[in-house]
Order: structure tokens, then sequence, then C-alpha cells
């Protein structure tokens, strides 16, 4: 993967005016992007904690803009697209590490 990530970044280098340390900086960084990629919702899965609700109660993506909330015996459903935009946004957002292991 990193191999492949380097000959792609020198790629897009090569396309790049300027310093060439500048240019494989910002080659990496997209190169890394490129590879990433965007995570998605799952269907059927229960993303309640990303929204700070206890265990009891579920927030479960049932696909497109459509939620189903759960808690106890009873349901909704209900179609969201905030909702739904607010969990991609969660999911893909940057993580940082503190660089300390246990």
């Amino acid at each position: 993967m990193r191999r492949n990530i380097m000959k792609r970044a020198h790629q897009i280098a090569k396309n790049l005016e300027g310093d060439y340390r500048a240019r494989m900086s910002l080659a990496l960084r997209q190169a890394w992007k490129e590879e990433k990629g965007l995570k998605s919702l799952e269907v059927g899965k229960n993303y309640g904690d990303i929204f700070g609700l206890p265990e009891e109660k579920k927030m479960i993506y049932m696909g497109g803009n459509t939620w189903k909330a759960v808690w106890g015996d009873k349901e909704m459903t209900k179609e969201s697209p905030e909702t739904t935009q607010n969990a991609l946004e969660y999911i893909n957002r940057p993580s940082y590490g503190t660089g300390i292991r246990a």
C-alpha cells in the first residue's frame, strides 16, 4: 500500500510546479486521501453512540436518509437528511492520535 502511495505521489508531483519538496508534500497528502477514500454508512448498523444516546436507545441506519429510532419496544422511522449528513461527517472526520501506545 505505501509503495503504491509513493508511486502515485510522484505522478502527482510531476504535474505540479515549484519546489520539489513542497510538490511532494502536497502530492503525498493527495495520494493518501485517494487511498483512504471516504467511509460510508452501513445499513442496519446502530449509530446511537455517535449521537450520544444511552445503550438502551438505538439509532439504526436504514439506507438513503431513513433512520429508525428504537427505545425498548417503541420504534420510530424518520427521513432525515440532516442526521445522515451529521453521521457521515462524524465517521469521516480526521482522527488524531496522541502517539502514545499502551
